[in-house]
C-alpha cells in the first residue's frame, strides 16, 4: 500500500473499502455496474421548443422515488463532450436555477437520479435556445425611429399597494454606442401589465417595458438594471434595493442601421426622417438633424389651446365632469385613415376609439402646424379629467392602458411631424405632489413612456410661480432623467413660464444655467417682439441662449375670424416672435 504524509492514510481507506466491496459482490453475485435507480427523470421545463432569457434560467424536472441527489448537466453539445454547466441537486428538490448563458446559443440539457450508491440512466435530451426580450419597433431599426423592448417581470398588478409596480420597482437601461467616443443613454423602464394595455384594457401583467431610439448610426451595447426596494423608483442610489436576476443584467448588443433618404420608408414631415429636435447653447431656435448631418431650423408653428387637449372620451378612465370640456373630437373622425400609424395601432377597442382625435392631428398637420402644447395633468383645474393616475386622488399608481392609448396618440402625433410641448402641471395643482416620490415618479413615468419620441420639450406649466428652489430641482430632475435630453444631435427643451410681469425676478437667476433651455413668454401681443429681444440678447450674453417662444397671449387670442384681428396676431404675436430671434408660437 502505498502511504505519503498527505494522501497515504486515505488512500489506503479507499482501497480498503475497494476490496471489501468486491469481494462482497463476488461472493453475492452482485452486478457492480447496476444502480438502485432505474428510472429516469422526466424533463419538465425549459421544453425543447422553449426559447428563454440569457442571464437565469430555472430548470423543473419530475421527481424520481428513492432519489437522493440529481444531476443536471447543460452543454451547447447534444453529446456533452464539454459542458456549461455540470450541478448535483440535493432532495427534495427537483430544479435549478443556472445563470450565465449567451445570447442567440441553443444549449442541450439533461438529468439523472441517483440513490447514493450510483447514478440511474439519463434522461433525454432536451434543446432550448436563449432570447433577447421581445423586441418591437420598425423592422430596419434605423435611426431616430422607436424600438420597444419587453422583459418578463413579477407579476403585478396597477393598484398593488403592498408592492407598487411604480415605486418599489425600478428599472434602468443605459445603451453606449461602442463607436469611439460613443454616447451613452440612461432611459427609465416601466411596468407595462399585459405588454398591450390600451388594447386590452388590463391593470395587472408581467410585462416590463424600455424604449430607445438612437441619435446616431452604429452598434450599440445594452445593459439592465432591475432592482426591487421601497420607493426604489425615487431614488437616485443605484445600488439601493435589491437586484432581481430574472431582468438584472440582460446584456445585448444592438446594431442600429443608417438609411439614405432613398431607402427609408417614412417620409417628411415624420421626426423620424426630420430627426431629432434639438438646442444648442449658441442657438435660440430648435434644429433637426437630418439623416445626412445636415442641421435644420425647425421653428415651432403650432396650438397650445385647448390645453385639456387630453380630456378625451374615448381614452379609458378620462371622466367627464358634467363641464362640457370633455371632447369627442368627433367634427375631425373624416380626417382619420386606415392604417395611418406605420409602427402600432392609431386606434384601440376593435379600431373603434381614437379615430376622432387622430382625424384632428391628421388636420393639423394638413394645415402645417408642427406644435402642440397640452397639459398632463389638470387635477384641481377647471376640467380635472387629465390625469395618468388611475384616479384624481392616488398619485402613486398609473393606468397603463390609458397611458398606452396616449402613446398611440403622441406616436401618430410624431408621424405627423407636430412638436409635442408636455405641460406637467397647472397653477391649481403646483404644491399637489410632494417632491419626495410623487413628483419623481410623476415625471419619471412621463420620461420612461414618451420621452423615446425625438420631437418633444418637458413644460413646468403655464403660469408658473413656484420658487426659484422648487423650478430648478424640477428643471434638473428633467434634465438628468431623460436620456435623450443630452448630445451632439441637439439638447431636448425643458422650458419654463412665468405669469407676466415676473419675468425679471423668475429668469434672471437661471441666466447661463445649462438647467434651462427655452422659456415661454406670456404677455400681451404688443409686448412680444421687444420681450423675445430682451431675453435672446440678456440669454446670448450669458453664453447659454435660450430658445424664446411665445406661448400665452394675454388677456388671450378669441377664436376670431375677422381677416384684421388674424392679421394683428400674425403680426405682433408671430412675426413680433420671429424677428426677434424667437423660436415661434
Amino acid at each position: 500500500m502505498r502511504s505519503d504524509s498527505n494522501t497515504g492514510i486515505l488512500k489506503g481507506r479507499i482501497f480498503v473499502r475497494l476490496t471489501i466491496f468486491i469481494v462482497t459482490a463476488v461472493m453475492f453475485g452482485a452486478n457492480i455496474a447496476t444502480a438502485q435507480i432505474t428510472e429516469a427523470p422526466v424533463l419538465s421545463d425549459p421544453d425543447s421548443a422553449g426559447q428563454f432569457k440569457m442571464i437565469l434560467q430555472v430548470f423543473n424536472w419530475g421527481i424520481v422515488t428513492g432519489a437522493s441527489t440529481y444531476r443536471i448537466q447543460v452543454s451547447t453539445d447534444n453529446t456533452f463532450s464539454t459542458t456549461f454547466a455540470d450541478t448535483v441537486v440535493d432532495t427534495p428538490s427537483n430544479s435549478a436555477t443556472i445563470r450565465g448563458f449567451t445570447n442567440f446559443t441553443t444549449y442541450y440539457w439533461r438529468v439523472s437520479a441517483s440513490d447514493g450508491s450510483g447514478p440511474g440512466p439519463w434522461s433525454s435530451v432536451w434543446p432550448f435556445t436563449t432570447l433577447r426580450p421581445a423586441i418591437t419597433g420598425n423592422k430596419f431599426w434605423q435611426r431616430w425611429h422607436v424600438m420597444t423592448f419587453t422583459w418578463d417581470g413579477p407579476q403585478c398588478s396597477e393598484t398593488s399597494v403592498d408592492t407598487n409596480p411604480f415605486t418599489d420597482y425600478r428599472l434602468v437601461v443605459t445603451f453606449r454606442q461602442m463607436e469611439s467616443g460613443g454616447e451613452v443613454y440612461t432611459v427609465p423602464g416601466y411596468f407595462a401589465a399585459d405588454g398591450n394595455a390600451g388594447q386590452t384594457g388590463a391593470t395587472s401583467g408581467n410585462k416590463w417595458r424600455a424604449h430607445f431610439f438612437a441619435q446616431w448610426p452604429g452598434k450599440y451595447y445594452a445593459h439592465v438594471s432591475f432592482r426591487y426596494g421601497r420607493n426604489i423608483a425615487a431614488s437616485d442610489d443605484t445600488a439601493a434595493g435589491i437586484a432581481l436576476d430574472s431582468i438584472n443584467g440582460d446584456t445585448m448588443d444592438i446594431r442600429q442601421r443608417l438609411f439614405g433618404d432613398d431607402a427609408t420608408d417614412v417620409s417628411f414631415p415624420d421626426f423620424r426622417c426630420q430627426g431629432k429636435a434639438g438646442w444648442q447653447p449658441s442657438l435660440s431656435i430648435h434644429q433637426v438633424l437630418q439623416a445626412n448631418q445636415t442641421r435644420l431650423p425647425f421653428i415651432l408653428l403650432g396650438a397650445a389651446s385647448p390645453s385639456n387637449f387630453l380630456a378625451y372620451a374615448d381614452f379609458d378612465n378620462t371622466p367627464d365632469n358634467g363641464d362640457g370640456l370633455l371632447k369627442t373630437w368627433s367634427t375631425y373622425t373624416s380626417y382619420w385613415n386606415a392604417g395611418d400609424s406605420t409602427d402600432v395601432n392609431s386606434t384601440w377597442n376593435s379600431g373603434q376609439n381614437g379615430r376622432g382625435m387622430i382625424g384632428a392631428l391628421n388636420y393639423l398637420s394638413s394645415r402645417q402646424v408642427n406644435a402642440l402644447s397640452f397639459t398632463t395633468m389638470d387635477i384641481n383645474g377647471t376640467d380635472h379629467s387629465v390625469y395618468p393616475f388611475i384616479n384624481a386622488t392616488d398619485h402613486l399608481h398609473f393606468d397603463c392602458s390609458k397611458l398606452d392609448q396616449w402613446q398611440m396618440v403622441f406616436n401618430h402625433a410624431q408621424q405627423k411631424g407636430i412638436f409635442l410641448s408636455f405641460k406637467t402641471q397647472i397653477p391649481q395643482n403646483f404644491s399637489l405632489l410632494d417632491t419626495a416620490v410623487a413628483r419623481k415618479i410623476y415625471y419619471r413615468e412621463l420620461i420612461a413612456r414618451y420621452g423615446c419620441f425625438p420631437g418633444i420639450a418637458w413644460h413646468l406649466g403655464d403660469e408658473n410661480s413656484q420658487s426659484y428652489a422648487e423650478r430648478k430641482d424640477q428643471l434638473q430632475y428633467l434634465r438628468v432623467k431623460d436620456g435623450y435630453g443630452f448630445g451632439d444631435a441637439g439638447i431636448r427643451s425643458v422650458v419654463l413660464s412665468c405669469p407676466q410681469g415676473t419675468e425679471d425676478a423668475a429668469l434672471t437667476p437661471f441666466l447661463g444655467d445649462t438647467v434651462l433651455n427655452m422659456v415661454s413668454l406670456e404677455t400681451g401681443m404688443s409686448n412680444v417682439h421687444g420681450e423675445t429681444a430682451k431675453w435672446v440678447k440678456r440669454s446670448r450674453d450669458s453664453k447659454q441662449t435660450w430658445i424664446m417662444t411665445s406661448g400665452l397671449q394675454l388677456p388671450g387670442v378669441p377664436a376670431n375670424t375677422d381677416p384684421a384681428f388674424q392679421d394683428s396676431v400674425r403680426k405682433y404675436v408671430l412675426w413680433g416672435n420671429l424677428m426677434a430671434g424667437g423660436g415661434g408660437v
